[in-house]
């Protein structure tokens, strides 16, 4: 499943952070205002968060699966950069 660059995007940086902090609302007031469940409410809201983070590590790899990424692991430099001092 690959997502539109706009919708990843939009997702990754305001849906997530927009539920979390929604989830972190209802445990902080819901007990002080009497909202029923509100650790229920809460728990719920950041298990759809992680389907949410799910799908775009899923489209993540999908977008990427096609281009080939060099990591900079493989192309370091072999000569000792501590050869000359002394």
């Amino acid at each position: 499943m690959k997502l539109s660059n706009e919708l990843y995007d939009f997702i990754k940086k305001y849906g997530l952070a927009i539920l979390v902090g929604f989830a972190g609302f209802i445990v902080v007031f819901g007990e002080q205002w009497g909202v029923p469940y509100a650790e229920k409410i809460s728990a719920t809201v950041l298990a759809f968060v992680e389907w949410i983070l799910y799908v775009i590590n899923h489209s993540s790899k999908e977008y990427f699966k096609d281009k080939q990424i060099v990591s900079s692991v493989n192309n370091y430099d072999t000569e000792d950069p501590n050869e000359g001092i002394g």
